[in-house]
């Protein structure tokens, strides 16, 4: 059991996951924070928690499962025709990642207070800020996808996205924050 390298993966994944940095080029923005790594990262954790992950299977294969799901969606988001595909796969990847999240900050909260590391107030209220932000935004992008008109859901998008954005910066310092934490103790 390493929790504080276990808190460090977590961390960056987290960084992959929640935060979005794209670059355009001539053929369209490309993600350079792929979600996939970010699970990799997450899934890498599960062992170094030791007993605090060990009657929790689903934190151990829902990763493994994103990581498919992620990988299929960041190739295929360099081919054209497959909006549609996409939509779906983004989706499902927003509900199993919301589900997720929820699972491990439960996790994180637990070890916080065990390790009276004062960020635990803060993870209880991103407990239910992450999952609900991954799940709308899932949410909207599909109805995108799917209306004819999708500007008023775009409008949505943006500003819930932006919301997210700050979330994400945010769970990411509190993570680091927390890494912290613990080698201190």
């Amino acid at each position: 059991m390493d929790i504080k390298k276990g808190i460090t993966f977590i961390a960056f994944g987290a960084l992959f996951t929640l935060v979005n940095v794209n670059l355009n080029f001539g053929s369209g923005p490309v993600n350079v924070t792929p979600d996939f790594i970010g699970w990799v990262m997450y899934y890498m954790s599960f062992r170094l928690l030791g007993s605090y992950t060990d009657r929790k299977p689903w934190l151990r294969i829902l990763p493994f499962v994103l990581v498919l799901i992620s990988g299929a969606r960041w190739v295929l988001g360099f081919t054209s025709g497959y909006d549609n595909v996409i939509a779906i796969l983004s989706t499902v990847n927003g509900v199993l990642s919301a589900v997720y999240l929820y699972l491990l900050y439960e996790v994180l909260i637990v070890i916080a207070r065990n390790y009276g590391s004062p960020r635990k107030g803060t993870l209880e209220i991103l407990r239910i800020v992450n999952p609900l932000l991954y799940a709308v935004m899932s949410a909207i992008g599909f109805l995108i996808v799917l209306d004819d008109d999708p500007t008023p859901y775009v409008t949505i998008f943006t500003m819930v996205g932006i919301t997210g954005e700050i979330a994400a910066i945010w769970s990411c310092i509190i993570l680091f924050g927390m890494r912290n934490d613990i080698a201190e103790i």
